[in-house]
């Protein structure tokens, strides 16, 4: 059975059929509570996508955006975080929206790139 994260939102369980959700909140603040409500986030439709695409997969949802209203917000730091996450719970494939638009933050994950590389190819 293969592994995948989604690296996003909160996934709200209600709207996927798949396997297993392992949540990891990687931003801190609230925990899943802000699915309660029943409404659609990015998180949870990407993997009503995934859910659509795969069958016989365990999903491991990563909390790494910050949720109001009005604007997602994200750090270039957790994102890295999940990444290496993703190496140690074996993870075999990452759903990942883009955390940032500082162009400097490029350069952080450029200091990992053989690290993604090397363990994208073992996977």
């Amino acid at each position: 059975m293969s592994r995948i994260a989604i690296i996003d939102t909160a996934v709200n369980a209600g709207y996927i059929g798949g396997g297993a959700i392992e949540y990891i909140n990687l931003c801190g603040g609230r925990e899943y509570d802000d699915c309660a409500d029943g409404q659609l986030n990015h998180g949870t439709l990407c993997a009503m996508v995934l859910d659509y695409c795969a069958k016989d997969y365990d999903l491991v949802n990563m909390r790494i955006f910050n949720e109001n209203k009005a604007k997602v917000f994200g750090e270039i730091g957790t994102l890295a975080e999940a990444l290496r996450l993703c190496i140690k719970l074996n993870v075999n494939a990452v759903s990942l929206s883009a955390v940032s638009s500082i162009l400097s933050d490029s350069k952080y994950l450029a200091h990992h790139q053989d690290v993604w590389k090397k363990n994208s190819v073992n996977n």
